[in-house]
């Protein structure tokens, strides 16, 4: 006779979504268990007939290394169209531009524009600002040569996915602050914004995927030598510590009632609405760290997925006729 594992928090997840979640072994994070880490499948490639996909080396910029992205185009297209930098997940320590390649496609089929997913520097390797400066340079290119691919400077978003949704965070601050480009829109999927987080009781939140364990890994990592806490951190690095949001893009957030990442979502919300920001906040019930990648295919992730695309279609997507000359 066998006996299944117990969870204190079972019975609230989505129930489709429950017996995927609940099946998959959690690795312990460190420094040792890195590699293994980093070669776990994170997604099922999908088909990408109609969208032409491209890898290219970005051109260094201020001594940093140069930045490889993946640049996701309708077919054939020859109007000018919106672009859309995604900045895939991982703890800050974990992932690739090709982690976020079935979203990218799908914003491409539905919408019509050319999303660019950016391989930034991972910590511990890197961290700091290293990070979110290579997001930057991907934005700063999609502003200055995406007219190379058909991309319109003028309507630019981002958005990015847990670590990647902190650093879609932290790159509002910084193009609002250096006054180069102005995103028109961004897009937040349950994201890491608060390394203090992990210092506090997780509640109902964190049983399943992403552990107060798991982030504070990830948060050490990317802060070094400061002290997760530290109260004067930089937003740039911990976008929570900013206390001024007036100026940023119209931002749509989402993330599961099970999320470890959800206070710090809604509290994000909260701000951003304080100073003024367009903001459209979803907490989906049943929902847990990832879950909406890991089972695509269940009703909550097809519902999550239309609300996204339908967020980023009303914001960024607008019809033009110009041609390339």
């Amino acid at each position: 006779m066998t006996s299944e594992k117990k969870y204190r928090t079972g019975h609230l997840v989505d129930k489709e979504l429950f017996p995927i979640v609940s099946s998959i072994p959690l690795l312990d994070a460190s420094i040792e268990n890195l590699p293994t880490l980093r070669a776990y499948p994170m997604f099922t490639p999908i088909d990408h007939t109609g969208v032409a996909i491209t890898t290219l080396n970005l051109p260094p910029r201020d001594g940093a290394p140069s930045v490889t992205v993946k640049i996701f185009s309708p077919a054939g297209n020859t109007a000018v169209v919106p672009g859309y930098l995604t900045i895939h997940g991982g703890g800050y320590y974990l992932g690739t531009a090709d982690m976020d390649r079935n979203f990218a496609i799908h914003i491409v089929r539905d919408c019509g524009v050319v999303v660019v997913s950016a391989d930034y520097r991972l910590a511990p390797e890197c961290n700091k600002m290293d990070l979110v400066e290579d997001c930057y340079t991907a934005f700063l290119w999609m502003h200055e040569h995406g007219h190379e691919y058909q991309i319109d400077k003028e309507r630019l978003g981002f958005g990015g996915q847990s670590a990647g949704g902190g650093l879609a965070a932290a790159l509002a601050l910084l193009a609002r602050d250096r006054k180069v480009i102005r995103p028109v829109f961004q897009l937040l999927e349950y994201p890491m914004l608060d390394d203090r987080t992990c210092t506090k009781p997780p509640g109902n939140q964190g049983e399943f995927i992403c552990k107060p364990e798991h982030i504070r890994f990830g948060w050490s990592c990317l802060l070094g030598d400061i002290p997760i806490g530290a109260p004067d951190t930089s937003p740039y690095i911990v976008p929570a510590r900013a206390t001024d949001l007036s100026g940023l893009p119209p931002t749509f957030i989402f993330v599961g009632s099970l999320d470890l990442f959800l206070d710090e979502s809604i509290e994000h919300a909260r701000k951003l609405l304080a100073n003024g920001v367009s903001t459209e906040l979803i907490v989906y019930p049943g929902l847990v760290h990832g879950g909406n990648v890991l089972a695509p295919d269940i009703q909550l992730s097809k519902r999550i997925l239309r609300n996204s695309l339908d967020a980023i279609r009303r914001n960024i997507l607008q019809k033009s006729t110009k041609k390339l000359d």
